[in-house]
């Protein structure tokens, strides 16, 4: 869905893996910064998200948000 699209782009964004335009396409940078945060958690490098996944680096962002006060 597009709202998850753009939730997962800037959940990326703040992991530190996707640097570009928070649009919900999913372009070639998308797919290299989820392959990253895929490489980093340890999994295979797909470039496609699984649930669990998607849930793991939500919550990463939500962490990183709360650490610089990002309301």
């Amino acid at each position: 869905p597009p709202d998850l699209r753009l939730l997962v782009q800037d959940a990326l964004t703040w992991s530190g893996h996707y640097v570009g335009t928070i649009d919900g396409e999913i372009g070639a940078s998308t797919v290299r910064a989820a392959r990253a945060f895929q490489r980093d958690i340890g999994e295979r490098p797909t470039g496609i998200l699984t649930p669990d996944q998607i849930d793991s680096l939500l919550a990463d962002a939500r962490d990183a948000k709360e650490e610089v006060g990002y309301a």
